[in-house]
């Protein structure tokens, strides 16, 4: 798991080309398509000579439970831990 979101710098190094909503170089590339990061997984792999992939659904789960064995994220409402839709303006 990496512990930064892929840049769009990065993306655009890897893939040539980026088509991110939200412009900058170094904010997190966005509006990628599951075969789009598989092949960018791929490609670095290959530059880098080592092995890159995409995390299995059981090991995001792990992940984003923050190594806890719950069912759940955190027992926090959602509202204090994330934007989302509701609470962002629906931006």
């Amino acid at each position: 798991m990496g512990i930064h979101e892929v840049t769009q710098g990065q993306f655009k190094q890897v893939m040539g080309y980026d088509k991110s909503r939200f412009r900058g170089d170094d904010l997190p590339s966005d509006a990628v398509v599951f075969q789009e990061a598989k092949l960018f997984c791929a490609l670095l792999s290959e530059r880098e000579k080592k092995t890159y992939r995409l995390p299995t659904e059981a090991e995001w789960e792990y992940a984003c439970r923050a190594s806890s064995a719950s069912s759940r994220y955190s027992p926090r409402p959602l509202e204090k831990l994330a934007w989302y839709r509701a609470n962002a303006g629906y931006t």
